[in-house]
């Protein structure tokens, strides 16, 4: 049955995104087959563990409440009772600073990219949500523009989050009605970011780690995406 209950009552990015999404919307439906869903078709093999000690996770959440994206995010913060200033430890990467995990791009045949890595600590969550590209791959923000604009910008843009830990208890991505877990450090998920809802959570006792790829796909990215077995890559 088509849900109904997840709306809400104020203007939301939920609201906005939702509106456009062509998932199914029905939480009987087994999404393991999904056609919106890549998991596990590539393992990328390396010791990047130093990468991420020393890295400066000091991306914040913005809460500029002037601007329209801004805004609709951190209403649905506060209509669910939340804080909508929780911190976000996310760290940019640089090929001088986090050269493995920087690499990763190339090696999936993703271009004109950038990379971040998330640091989730025990009690963190990302909200159910679907993605919006108000960040562009130069860095520049616009959390000014409108939804449809967005859309248009984001026609060829890719998405994928690689497990940069091994999964541990309490480790949580749900896509849709499917559920990632049990990873290796390697492993990632490429899912349709604009039209199938998702969210994260540590449970657990331990801080996990993502590396999030933004980009241009390439022949090369496709090829491995449709491949009937799993691809790994040493990552050097």
């Amino acid at each position: 049955m088509k849900d109904e209950l997840h709306w809400f009552d104020a203007p939301t990015s939920w609201n906005e995104r939702r509106k456009r999404s062509s998932y199914h919307w029905d939480n009987k439906i087994d999404d393991n087959e999904s056609p919106m869903i890549w998991l596990n078709k590539v393992s990328l093999k390396g010791d990047w563990s130093h990468e991420l000690e020393n890295a400066v996770y000091d991306q914040t959440t913005q809460t500029n409440l002037s601007k329209l994206l801004e805004r609709n995010s951190a209403q649905e913060s506060l209509s669910l009772g939340l804080n909508p200033r929780l911190k976000s430890y996310r760290c940019f990467t640089t090929a001088s600073d986090q050269p493995l995990i920087h690499s990763m791009m190339e090696h999936l045949g993703i271009k004109s990219t950038h990379v971040k890595i998330h640091k989730q600590l025990p009690g963190d969550f990302n909200l159910l949500h679907m993605d919006t590209m108000s960040q562009d791959i130069s860095h520049q923000t616009n959390t000014d523009a409108d939804y449809d604009l967005i859309d248009d910008e984001s026609v060829d843009t890719v998405r994928v989050v690689i497990a940069l830990n091994d999964w541990q208890w309490g480790h949580f991505f749900q896509l849709g009605n499917t559920m990632w877990h049990k990873w290796d450090a390697g492993d990632l998920v490429y899912w349709d970011w604009k039209n199938l809802p998702h969210s994260t959570a540590n449970a657990g006792h331990i801080p996990r780690y993502a590396g999030i790829i933004t980009g241009k796909p390439t022949a090369k990215f496709w090829e491995l995406m449709n491949g009937k077995e799993k691809t790994k890559i040493i990552v050097n």
